[in-house]
């Protein structure tokens, strides 16, 4: 998968493992966490981010592309559910100094 940083990859399959393992998550709500963090992945290495520094500021930029693609309120929740829990893991891990997750906001319904 050439349109993601493998590094980052990595880190998502670290993390998928880890919920696996952890909460024994069905492999349809596992195969949901891929899809919507590997959606992230490509769109923070079309936009030079990486999982290790993007911002509160690069993950709301992400969530108005995502409004912008007329995805819907639920499925932008959805997504957002396994950003958190993502950078969350990243965080407890020590992979990252902070959580960017922790001020976003919830997609509104319209």
């Amino acid at each position: 998968m050439s349109d993601v940083n493998i590094q980052d990859q990595g880190l998502v399959e670290q993390f998928l493992d880890s919920m696996w393992m952890e909460r024994g998550l069905s492999e349809n709500t596992l195969a949901s966490y891929r899809n919507d963090l590997v959606k992230l992945l490509k769109w923070m290495h079309e936009h030079n981010y990486k999982l290790d520094f993007i911002s509160l500021a690069g993950l709301q930029e992400y969530q108005s592309w995502l409004a912008d693609q007329n995805y819907q309120q639920s499925s932008r929740a959805r997504m957002l559910s396994a950003i958190r829990r993502l950078f969350q893991y990243l965080h407890r891990e020590k992979l990252r100094s902070d959580d960017p997750t922790a001020l976003l906001v919830s997609p509104q319904a319209s």
